[in-house]
């Protein structure tokens, strides 16, 4: 794919704009990035300078009712105070560590003690996924094993251990 800008070199860089809602992408080389200043973006990153390149989020006058953090200090600093700024601030931060991390949930490695409970709750999410689009395609003899499947995996959450089972 060729260069948006200059019509001329291979693409190797790809830019998310999302202005008033659209969003667009743009296929740049990497002489153009150079002279359009992309090229150090991410060089050397840090917190710090990731916010001053002009991707800055909307700063508010919240403040953390726990630590007294605002956004603009946990923007200069690159540290959020406490765990509960990241409630306060949720949307302000998980559109940063979106585009720092790729995801703003977690989705690494859990302590073994929380590992089991991590995996049925991501196996019970998956399930209730497949579920919906069974319905939607109007395969409801699988959506009735899976609604099954989800029930006993809520049953094991919750620790019950009865037996669940199917409509006959």
């Amino acid at each position: 794919m060729l260069c948006d800008y200059c019509q001329k070199n291979e693409a190797t860089n790809v830019l998310k704009q999302t202005i008033n809602g659209k969003t667009k992408l743009l296929h740049i080389c990497d002489s153009c990035a150079n002279s359009m200043l992309f090229s150090n973006l991410f060089s050397d990153f840090s917190i710090n300078q990731f916010f001053s390149q002009g991707l800055q989020p909307v700063r508010t006058k919240k403040v953390c009712d726990k630590c007294g953090m605002s956004l603009d200090d946990i923007m200069s600093t690159g540290k959020v105070g406490c765990d509960h700024c990241y409630d306060v601030f949720s949307g302000e931060l998980s559109r940063s560590i979106e585009k720092i991390h790729g995801k703003s949930n977690h989705v690494g490695k859990a302590p073994r003690s929380a590992a089991g409970k991590l995996k049925q709750k991501n196996e019970l999410a998956a399930a209730k996924e497949e579920l919906s689009r069974l319905i939607e395609k109007q395969n409801f003899e699988q959506a009735a094993v899976v609604r099954d499947r989800i029930k006993k995996l809520e049953a094991e959450l919750n620790g019950s251990s009865e037996e669940v089972q199917g409509d006959e």
